[in-house]
Parts: structure tokens; sequence; C-alpha cells
């Protein structure tokens, strides 16, 4: 997706794995988090299981845009990677703000979250027809 660009490949390589390490490290605190407080009883935290659920998806979706990066995509996949990346970036600065009080390393997830969030933006507005093959 990136041919012409090695350095832009090779930096957004490291982020989604990166990303994809700190989703799936969220993943496990909150899960070692919810096993520590509620052992025994059966109280169910409807935002911790999501939490968890949606980071376990944001480290899955940052894994398919990894192998995005290497691939032509036609359009429909395309939009499909710009959208997956916007919820997952989106996705991650939700499950880190969910128990951002309780562990501080939650801040890594926003700026991650917020990193990608604004170099997506300005890529699509850098190149608004690739994307959406549209006439400025």
């Amino acid at each position: 997706m990136y041919d012409d660009k090695p350095l832009l490949l090779l930096f957004l390589l490291f982020k989604k794995i990166f990303i994809t390490v700190i989703a799936m490290s969220i993943a496990m605190v909150l899960m070692l988090d919810e096993i520590e407080r509620f052992p025994l009883t059966q109280i169910n935290q409807t935002i911790i299981n999501a939490a968890i659920y949606l980071a376990i998806t944001v480290a899955l979706l940052n894994v398919f845009q990894t192998i995005c990066l290497f691939i032509y995509l036609n359009r429909p996949f395309r939009i499909i990677y710009l959208f997956s990346s916007y919820f997952s970036n989106a996705a991650l600065i939700a499950v880190s703000v969910i128990r951002i009080t309780a562990y501080p390393y939650m801040y890594l997830g926003v700026f991650a979250g917020s990193l990608g969030l604004a170099m997506l933006t300005y890529q699509v507005r850098q190149n608004r027809q690739y994307y959406f093959e549209v006439e400025l």
C-alpha cells in the first residue's frame, strides 16, 4: 500500500506492532484486575467486560492493518482499512480512558490512539483521491 514510501511503511509497521502490544497488555491488565477484585462473586461489570473484548478487537484489527500495509488494496479494501484504522484508534483511546486512574501506563494507550488518529487524518487529507477517488 505504501510501496513508494519505505520509511513511512517501516514506521507504520512498528507503530502497528506497538499498538497491538499495548492493546493486548491493556486487555491482560483489565482481566487480571477483574479477577483480583471479584474472584468469587458474580458481579457483572459490563463496562470492564466490554473494554476487555474491545482491547482484544483493537489488537486483532492492528494485525489486519499490518497485513494490509504490505499488499495491494483495491478501493473497497482501502475504505475498510481506513475505517478499521479509525475505529481501532478511537477504541484504544476509549479502552484506555476507562481505567486511566488505576493504571498510569494507560496514558500510553491514549497517546498511541491520539497519534494514530492524527496521522490518519493528515494522511487522508493529503491523499483523498487515493482513498475515495474523488475529484477535488
